[in-house]
């Protein structure tokens, strides 16, 4: 993930009212003033939510400085720098126990759960039962969402220790909830709950809780990879000589122990415990300072803090104990403190590898601000964070997933001043948040169709499977994400490379279905384990890893003036006007530069004559705004261009309000229950060409699929020039011209052969005069193709009605007939129902049909017709005796007829494609005679005779 607050602080930060325009760079830190309108505030703490929020509690003192208002301030800083502020008021009951010398800080705490919401707990206080100086303790947590809406409030524990609030854990499986460690009531141990996440109503529920027997002079609960939690804590042990020996009362002798243990995401108990770290010398402080699972590395490490009073000096050491959850402690490292002068405030594990460690600053009398230093993974010292020394950072600060930190610089009447810094990074992620990932397939941000069939992530390590989950989400306009798909890593879904280094997800077709939407894919921690330490490797956040589909078209209509002045325009100056339109809506709406494109292509609309142009929203890069919002912005500007800038601008004020911002509709989702009922046609021809097939197998009964074809074809060449000709005039008189003269060509063509056949066919004749009926409709039909004649002589199932005996003369006709038509009527009308989608954004469903058939008939003859090449290249030289058996008898005079004159002329042999140019005068009559209907191969008429 790109550095998240370095992305957003460019974005619009002049014209945004709770932010000041003061702004001091100097290379890799900033900071930022916002104006606050509630005086005198002191900052508590600062944390981030799951969406990169950043969370800011304050509180203010009375005045007489003895203790703070009763009440809370909370600023939440979105990611595009607005600010929503929560000021929450305390209730009597929350009061009674909040001030001790000045602070409340243990009493009541703010914490940040899954946005939008947040937890505010405070300790609630009544009288015992009958009496009146007794009173009972208990913590109340309530849920408060950013409106400032309670949503949910909650008796967490009875309490008698104030010394602490106890410490929130946040799992890191979001949907795993909550852990929160709190110091017991019964015999100074350690108590613990267990939460739920936030319900979708705004609740949340316990799910277990328990003791923890062992009395721990120092605990630190910690997330763990596989969604449960982790419990590190430090005991002691006095022997009883060094107890009782008055004289070393101020240096502890004793065997100090660091110790660690579990609670599975599905256990209500912790594992047993094993060591960490053991020592037998001095020591007079002995404490688990953090412990997590670090992004650079396998397993987790704790840090220990160790302190040795020798006489009146104090010696402070650090340890890194890194261990695994089999219990394997494989390093344990030394720390080394660069500014042992100073006093340590914290130390932050990062997220890139290495560690800060913030030191209070003791230069001059300002001693809650600090100063920090970047660690190695190692443990070796890498330098001061980049934040010159003139620049406050308070004790109260934060830092996010990117490796970015963010602290509160001051606290004035009028500003809150935020400081920000990208830390170094000792590791490289590739751009996933994950440095255990080597890459992906698609990569980020890549536009993929909604055709894609597998996602596939490369590790750097073998992997084997595990129980997370893996979700693709599409981006929602608020933050409302909508889930596509998601599954299990032991799912049928999911498979490994036999190398193991690579995982490949299944996509379901309706994943990415959305155009011009962004989409993120999230990979829980566990999804898959390292294959040979058996540990859970970290998965993906939110955003890490981004895909977009397509980006969406969408249309403007200019006013009638504007669509007369934009038709007087030349072709340059059209091209300009739209460059113009695009750059003026940019500006208003206002999106990023890229996001609105044009392909300059425009047509009128038929009803009003207006000119309707055509807009792409590309898809988005980002999550700061999606395509479905810029489409409803634009439109709404349009819309209420009265009101708006749109009116305004030089290019815009041409628009046509009514007519809005306007996406071009999907032509499945607009016809897809029609085209049902041309799913239902094609199924009627099918079962009429298995009914004839079933009835007479030797019939050509496949020709009835072209019929239909034919038929279809020349239907939506009609529909087309009625419906869409005037679209693009240039195509209407050229579109008109190809169908009639096709129309009148095979009609005249179809006509002739008919009339032929009666007059030289004595066996047509007899035929025709039983079906003049049936023949004259496929004269007439034959005036789309004159192929549809070839139906007649068919024998298709077996019918009288289509078993016409034409002569070879009249089928070769048909065949170049047939031939002229590709180039007369097929190709040309594939060409303009090419430049049609070309030049128009109206793509209706009798285009799209109509391309559709003219592609199936052009390639269908095509095919058709370099198949009978080949037979005739292949077969040309094959011996073949004639009989008279299937020939009519003008096939069989004009047939036995060329032998005499062979005979005459010497010749011992001829060939009967010779005997055909003998008699019809045709070069390549041989080729193209078909004998479907008549048991007769065509490849027949191209071998050679022999004479006897």
């Amino acid at each position: 993930m790109q550095s998240f607050l370095f992305l957003f602080l460019l974005f619009l930060i002049s014209s945004l009212l709770l932010i000041s325009k003061t702004r001091i760079t100097a290379q890799a830190y900033n900071i930022y003033n916002f104006t606050e309108t509630e005086p005198g505030l002191t900052q508590q703490n600062a944390q981030h939510f799951d969406d990169l929020s950043l969370f800011l509690w304050l509180t203010k003192q009375n005045q007489n400085n003895t203790c703070f208002e009763p009440r809370l301030y909370f600023r939440i800083i979105r990611p595009d720098f607005s600010v929503i502020r929560i000021d929450f008021d305390l209730s009597p009951q929350m009061l009674k126990l909040t001030c001790n010398n000045g602070s409340m800080t243990n009493k009541v705490f703010g914490r940040v759960m899954k946005a939008p919401y947040f937890l505010v707990s405070y300790v609630n206080v009544t009288n015992k039962v009958g009496t009146d100086n007794e009173y009972d303790y208990y913590r109340v947590g309530l849920l408060i969402d950013w409106e400032g809406n309670i949503s949910d409030s909650f008796q967490m524990t009875p309490i008698q220790d104030f010394s602490s609030a106890g410490i929130l854990v946040n799992s890191l499986k979001p949907d795993n909830g909550y852990f929160w460690l709190y110091a017991s009531s019964i015999n100074n141990t350690l108590a613990w709950r267990k939460y739920s996440t936030v319900h979708r109503n705004g609740t949340i529920t316990e799910l277990s809780s328990g003791n923890f027997s062992i009395a721990a002079s120092s605990a630190i609960p910690f997330a763990m990879l596989d969604g449960g939690y982790g419990l590190a804590y430090t005991t002691h042990k006095l022997s009883e000589t060094q107890s009782n020996n008055s004289n070393i009362s101020n240096i502890l002798f004793s065997n100090w122990g660091a110790y660690v243990t579990f609670l599975r995401p599905d256990a209500d108990e912790f594992m047993p415990s094993f060591i960490l770290y053991e020592t037998a010398a001095q020591l007079s402080e002995f404490v688990i300072y953090s412990c997590n699972a670090p992004y650079d590395a396998d397993g987790y490490k704790c840090l220990l803090r160790i302190e040795a009073k020798i006489g009146n000096n104090t010696q402070i050491l650090f340890k890194q104990v890194w261990f695994l959850t089999s219990g394997s402690v494989f390093n344990i490292e030394d720390i080394p403190l660069a500014k042992s002068n100073y006093e340590v405030d914290d130390i932050w594990a990062l997220f890139y590898g290495g560690f800060l460690m913030t030191f209070y600053n003791k230069k001059g009398t300002d001693n809650s601000s600090v100063t920090g230093l970047i660690y190695d993974s190692m443990g070796n010292p890498n330098g001061a964070w980049d934040i010159p020394d003139n620049v406050r950072v308070s004790d109260v600060y934060d830092i996010l997933p990117n490796n970015s930190l963010w602290g509160v610089s001051t606290v004035t009447d009028t500003s809150i001043s935020i400081v920000t810094v990208d830390l170094k990074r000792f590791n490289s992620d590739n751009g996933y948040g994950n440095p255990k990932i080597l890459s992906t397939n698609p990569g980020i941000n890549v536009t993929v169709p909604d055709t894609l069939k597998n996602i596939t992530l490369t590790f750097i390590k073998p992997i084997a499977l595990s129980s997370g989950n893996i979700s693709i989400y599409q981006t929602g306009i608020n933050g409302d994400d909508l889930l596509r798909q998601t599954f299990y890593g032991l799912s049928d879904l999911v498979t490994t490379t036999d190398d193991a280094y690579s995982v490949s997800i299944q996509i379901f077709p309706s994943t990415f279905n959305q155009p011009g939407a962004s989409y993120y894919v999230l990979m829980d921690n566990d999804f898959v384990k390292d294959r040979l330490l058996d540990e859970p490797i970290r998965g993906i956040e939110k955003n890490g890893y981004q895909l977009h589909s397509e980006g969406t078209t969408c249309r403007l209509r200019l006013t009638p003036e504007g669509s007369d002045y934009f038709k007087s325009l030349s072709d340059n100056d059209k091209h300009s006007l739209f460059t113009a339109i695009v750059n003026e809506l940019t500006k208003i709406t206002p999106i990023e530069a890229g996001r609105l494109s044009t392909s300059k292509r425009w047509q009128q609309d038929a009803k009003t004559q207006q000119v309707v142009m055509e807009f792409k929203v590309e898809e988005s890069q980002s999550s700061r705004i999606n395509t479905e919002r810029i489409i409803t912005d634009i439109d709404y500007l349009v819309r209420s261009k009265a009101y708006t800038p749109v009116s305004l601008s030089n290019s815009t004020y041409m628009l046509d309000e009514t007519y809005g911002f306007m996406r071009t509709v999907d032509l499945w989702e607009k016809y897809k229950y029609k085209l049902f009922y041309l799913g239902g046609i094609i199924t009627i021809i099918t079962a009429i060409f298995l009914f004839a097939y079933l009835r007479y197998p030797e019939g050509n009964n496949s020709i009835v699929f072209q019929l239909a074809l034919i038929s279809v074809d020349f239907t939506l060449d009609i529909l087309f020039i009625v419906n869409n000709g005037h679209d693009v005039s240039i195509l209407f008189y050229p579109s008109i011209s190809i169908l009639c003269f096709s129309v009148a060509f095979n009609g005249i063509l179809a006509f002739l052969i008919i009339l032929r056949e009666i007059a030289r066919n004595e066996e047509f004749s007899k035929w025709f005069n039983s079906n003049v009926r049936i023949t004259t409709i496929f004269t007439i039909i034959s005036g789309a193709d004159v192929d549809s004649l070839r139906i007649l002589g068919s024998r298709f199932a077996g019918l009288k009605i289509f078993s016409a005996p034409f002569s070879i003369k009249a089928t070769g006709w048909i065949f170049w007939g047939s031939f002229v038509t590709l180039f007369i009527e097929d190709i040309p009308q594939f060409a303009i129902q090419v430049l049609y989608r070309k030049y128009t954004i109206f793509y209706d469903i009798i285009p799209f049909l109509t391309l559709v058939t003219s592609s199936i008939i052009l390639v269908n003859n095509l095919i058709f017709r370099s198949y009978r090449a080949f037979n005739y290249c292949h077969n040309r030289d094959r011996k073949y005796t004639p009989t008279s058996q299937n020939l009519n008898e003008e096939d069989k005079s004009e047939i036995y007829d060329a032998p005499i004159a062979f005979a005459a002329a010497g010749k011992k042999s001829f060939h009967i494609g010779a005997a055909f140019r003998l008699c019809f005068g045709s070069p390549k009559a041989t080729n193209t005679r078909e004998f479907e209907a008549r048991e007769f191969d065509a490849r027949e008429f191209d071998t050679e005779v022999i004479l006897d």
